[in-house]
């Protein structure tokens, strides 16, 4: 049977275990999942299922790797991934989800958003080519976002990358604003924050002095910055800038900040990071790398006040 419907829905509303089995072209326009076995699932796995239009799971457990468009979990039912999975539309996961370490990628052509509770991802790739993704409510990343195409506005939320995770093609189109970004940090390994202001890509790197548990946040600002109340030290501050706080841990991390020529740096030579006291912008001693087109700045010791916050380039 060739199934490519426009409209309708296919429900699948057994008490028992039930198999999904599609050859590829075929697909559904609305499947919803709604079996009342708490431990029998619903199974696509190793069928070429499509879902063009809606996948609602309302009860039950439904695995399968497949290609959806808007994935609504209620309240009570799960969602486990047996292979990589696309989404084109929204998803809201007010249910389980269980990633089994695959991938999620989000492909939409228009705005597409995550909202709900426990929406923690393995990989979770953004490849959209219109609007990019709209958070309203957290997200977490256990292993790599990858930043294909397509900003991610937080909404002043978060997204927290769990020891381990990391970011792959952050750039100035694809990167995320308007909110903090949270790092766990286990290691000295070097992280990179892909933030930015929603059209610029100004990300920040911080390195942890040991391997104790910290946890931190980065983004960056859209504000300029006082210029009235500088140290001594300092001449004039730049109008780039990053709040960088502290949630856990007391160790000193080392401040990286790269740049490029849109940065338009005013005096390369005299190049440093500044760090708001509270009172007044004072210098963090600081070595330059590269040129002014192309290049970064580092402390030259790590630093343990993230109390007040905020952070600049300084002359």
């Amino acid at each position: 049977m060739d199934l490519t419907p426009t409209g309708g829905t296919v429900e699948f509303s057994g008490s028992v275990a039930q198999t999904i089995s599609l050859a590829a072209g075929n697909n559904f326009y609305d499947l919803t999942i709604n079996n009342s076995n708490a431990t029998e699932k619903v199974s696509a796995q190793g069928s070429a299922l499509v879902v063009s239009n809606h996948l609602n799971i309302t009860d039950g457990i439904f695995e399968s790797a497949s290609d959806y468009h808007d994935v609504p979990l209620a309240s009570g039912s799960s969602l486990q991934l047996t292979g990589d999975i696309t989404v084109s539309g929204n998803w809201t996961n007010n249910g389980t989800f269980t990633h089994n370490n695959h991938t999620v990628t989000f492909d939409g052509s228009t705005a597409q958003s995550i909202a709900g509770a426990n929406n923690s991802f393995y990989n979770l790739t953004i490849n959209n080519s219109s609007s990019g993704i709209n958070l309203s409510s957290g997200v977490a990343i256990t292993g790599t976002l990858n930043l294909t195409q397509g900003q991610i506005d937080i909404n002043s939320i978060s997204v927290d990358f769990r020891p381990g995770s990391d970011v792959s093609n952050a750039s100035n189109s694809s990167h995320t604003f308007d909110g903090p970004l949270v790092r766990w940090f286990n290691s000295t390994n070097p992280f990179t924050f892909p933030c930015g202001d929603g059209t610029n890509y100004r990300p920040v790197t911080l390195t942890s002095s040991n391997s104790n548990s910290n946890n931190m946040f980065a983004s960056y600002l859209f504000a300029n910055q006082n210029q009235s109340s500088l140290n001594s030290s300092l001449s004039s501050i730049e109008t780039y800038g990053w709040d960088i706080q502290r949630s856990t841990g007391t160790d000193g991390f080392n401040i990286t900040i790269p740049f490029d020529a849109s940065y338009n740096i005013s005096d390369f030579n005299n190049l440093t990071i500044a760090m708001w006291d509270g009172t007044e912008w004072t210098e963090l001693p600081s070595t330059v790398t590269g040129t002014a087109s192309s290049g970064s700045i580092t402390t030259n010791s790590p630093v343990s006040d993230f109390s007040n916050r905020l952070f600049c380039f300084g002359v």
